[in-house]
């Protein structure tokens, strides 16, 4: 993963994370709860799984939300990204991946025509475009 604009952390490490988008599939459960566990289904388990195996930081990209790590406490919500909020949220998300210290995502989405995923394609690429973060898309299948 490269970028043309690399940002460091205190001790100057390139700062790499794996994110992939939430999900309809959400643990019901009241309250507030970690991203990684409210959200739920293959593709979150290959994620974090993915992330783990190479020791970085695991994000989601919500609608709702914008950027969040897998540790952010969320509460049970049930939101789809629209096409006209995502102008609105571009800086947001540009925001918070500079706010986290991102140089690098690969992102495992589902391809950008597979119905409701346009948006959110759009909203990541634009995030990481104005916030100068590398983004490499890793297409899945999995829900």
């Amino acid at each position: 993963m490269a970028s043309a604009a690399r940002r460091h952390d205190a001790r100057g490490a390139a700062v790499i994370a794996v994110l992939t988008t939430c999900t309809a599939d959400k643990d019901p459960c009241e309250g507030l709860l970690a991203a990684g566990q409210r959200y739920r289904g293959a593709r979150i388990v290959a994620a974090a799984q993915r992330a783990e195996a190479a020791g970085v930081p695991l994000l989601f990209l919500s609608g709702v939300f914008g950027v969040v790590t897998a540790a952010h406490p969320i509460p049970w919500y049930d939101h789809a990204l629209r096409a006209e909020e995502v102008h609105g949220l571009i800086p947001r998300v540009a925001g918070q991946l500079v706010t986290l210290g991102v140089t690098d995502l690969e992102a495992l989405l589902a391809a950008a025509d597979t119905p409701g995923w346009r948006p959110y394609h759009r909203l990541l690429v634009g995030g990481c475009q104005d916030a100068g973060v590398g983004l490499q898309i890793t297409l899945t299948a999995l829900g």
